[in-house]
Parts: structure tokens; sequence; C-alpha cells
């Protein structure tokens, strides 16, 4: 579930249309939805990933908050500037959710106040 989730936020940044990319997130989200349902236990994946029920609801909440603020853009300066910074913060947040140790958590997860500190620079008005 994660390298799919990656590797459909790396066609997300490659897609240059806004309208094609709130699909894509509105469709990631509902599939997160769906197997979020059914995770029931923690299933480890490789040793550095796993999944799990809270996993699941925080990877939904995240490609939900995403999908949001791709719709809020609309009217925003510099769009594809935005965008980047959204899925690269969305995708990060994603790595930080899905790693099973705490050490990676804390790194990934304090690694997304670099493109944060970006978006409220830049868009924070």
């Amino acid at each position: 579930m994660v390298k799919s989730l990656a590797i459909s936020l790396i066609a997300l940044i490659i897609m240059k249309d806004l309208n094609m990319s709130i699909i894509g997130l509105s469709l990631l989200t509902i599939t997160s939805l769906m197997t979020t349902s059914t995770a029931i236990s923690s299933v480890e994946m490789g040793g550095l990933y796993t999944t799990d029920f809270v996993m699941g609801l925080m990877v939904t909440l995240t490609l939900f908050v995403a999908a949001l603020s791709h719709l809020s853009s609309v009217k925003t300066a510099r769009k594809s500037s935005f965008n980047l910074m959204v899925v690269s913060i969305t995708l990060i947040l994603l790595m930080s959710f899905s790693v099973s140790s705490f050490f990676l958590f804390f790194f990934f997860f304090e690694s997304v106040l670099a493109p944060l500190l970006l978006l409220i620079v830049g868009w924070g008005y």
C-alpha cells in the first residue's frame, strides 16, 4: 500500500493539471479508506514499513487534507511551486506514518518542517 501511494503521489507531481491532481488525491483517499476498514491487525512489510488501523487513519487524513489544500489553491500565485510543496509534505507525512521504527518516524515527521516553513513563508498571508 505504501509503495502504491508513493508512486501515485509522484505521478501527481508530474501532472501539471490541478483538476487531475484533485481527482487523483480524492481517489487515493477513497482507496485508503477502503484499505483502512480491512486492516484490523498490524501487518509488517519488509521490516521497515508496517500497516495498522491507526496508520490507515493517519494516511487517510493526510490525503484528505492534501486534497483540500489543492482545492483551496485555485487563486494562488505560483501554483506549481505550491502544488510541489503540498505534495512533498504529503509524501513525507505518508512516509513518517508508515514506518515501524520510532527513530524513522521522528526523522520523517521533523523533515516535514522544511517544506512547511517554505509553504508558510511563501503563501502564508
